[in-house]
């Protein structure tokens, strides 16, 4: 169900200047290319498993995003097919369920203790935390839906949604869900991130099986997915062509009389961080709540800090990351909520400080692309997080 007579009486808002249009041409044919693009997902990942190496390697971090893209494969044939309704449906509540049990899963890392070791009562509480909130987000998600509720939130959020459009209900619930679904380790764990105590316990752990050039390789590899996934997202082949996809998602050429005010818009976030370093670092104290262990985060991210690992992270992150967050959802979702999700997703690596700081430089990057273009959003993203990694690189104090 998506709608409701209550939910009827918020108008919705479905089209603006940048939403994609379907061009004319073959139906028949976009179909099966946009059916032979998602069986050609499949035999990659099945395909890459089989062969081993680094294939395998590219499959395995394509298992994370291939279910996004069957997904937005499923919400564009369901206008010629009935079936790919249910089946999205399915796999919507599948992928949210999985998520839910991979963000239990790492707690439960985080927490238990050592194989045979007995289980301390604080850790079986803390493990039933954790359970009982995931329980509680999937719930307020099926709520969400099953009232048309969902539609209501989203105009109060300032989206953009239509009422019959499968992918708007479960993208706007999917975005909420996830929310909360993100932060469930930091309120189990005690404000502690995750990876961050794993990290602590065994500064091997993610180490042992890729080394640094092997880190670097896999962060391209996510790009390399993400690209089809937004594309695939705002409707191409079948809502749109190439051309209107690119408009949809904000990609356009940065004319260079742009370069200069950007450049000195990434220095204002640059600067921008520091002080709400020195501001978190005072009111965390003020209150006695844990702060993100900077020492911890050079750890988990070393690779990252070296000449190329700061060059690749900020070109992986910077497009990776705006394409979704600001080209994709912002424009239909509005800026708050796919900000939230950003915000949201760095939880497992960083502290309740870290993830209002990252909230913050995430506004300021969607107040970029409504201003100017994903483009400018992913040129301000990289060269931020270039100039982090590189600065930690050569040592310059702060950084």
């Amino acid at each position: 169900m998506l709608h409701s007579p209550r939910a009827a009486r918020w108008p919705a808002r479905v089209l603006d200047e940048h939403e994609a249009t379907s061009p004319p041409g073959d139906a028949e044919r976009k179909a099966r290319l946009l059916v032979g693009l998602l069986a050609l997902v499949i035999l990659m990942l099945v395909g890459g498993g089989l062969v081993g190496g680094e294939a395998r390697q590219f499959a395995a971090i394509g298992a994370t995003y291939a279910p996004f893209i069957l997904l937005a494969g499923l919400h564009q044939l369901r206008c010629r097919a009935a079936w790919a309704g249910v089946v999205a449906w399915i796999g919507f509540w599948l992928l949210l369920v999985g998520v839910a049990l991979g963000t239990l899963g790492l707690v439960g890392a985080a927490l238990l203790p050592d194989v045979g070791a007995p289980v301390p009562p604080e850790t079986r509480a803390r493990l039933l935390l954790a359970a009982g909130t995931l329980l509680l987000c999937l719930a307020l998600a099926v709520a969400l839906v099953a009232s048309g509720r969902w539609l209501v939130v989203g105009c109060w959020l300032g989206a953009r949604l239509d009422p019959m459009r499968l992918d708007h209900a479960q993208g706007l619930v999917g975005l909420l869900c996830f929310c909360g679904i993100a932060l469930v380790p930091l309120l189990a764990l005690g404000g502690e991130p995750p990876l961050l105590r794993l990290i602590a316990r065994d500064p091997a752990a993610f180490t042992t099986t890729r080394g640094s050039a092997g880190q670097l390789t896999d962060e391209v590899y996510g790009l390399l997915w993400v690209l089809p996934f937004a594309l695939l997202g705002v409707g191409l082949p079948l809502r749109c062509g190439l051309r209107q996809a690119l408009a949809r998602l904000g990609i356009r050429p940065l004319p260079r009389r742009q370069l200069p005010l950007l450049l000195v818009v990434t220095l204002a976030l640059v600067a921008l961080s520091f002080a709400l370093d020195v501001l978190t670092a005072l009111i965390w104290g003020w209150l006695g709540w844990p702060r993100t262990s900077s020492e911890a985060v050079d750890r988990l991210f070393g690779a990252a800090i070296s000449p190329v690992g700061a060059v690749t992270t900020g070109v992986t992150a910077g497009v990776g990351e705006e394409l979704v967050a600001r080209g994709l959802l912002q424009p239909r979702c509005g800026w708050l909520l796919p900000n939230l999700a950003f915000a949201a997703s760095h939880a497992y690596q960083y502290g309740l400080d870290g993830v209002l700081a990252v909230f913050i430089i995430g506004a300021a990057l969607a107040a970029v692309r409504a201003r100017w273009s994903t483009s400018a959003s992913m040129l301000v993203h990289g060269l931020y997080d270039f100039t982090l990694f590189f600065g930690s690189t050569i040592g310059l104090p702060g950084f």
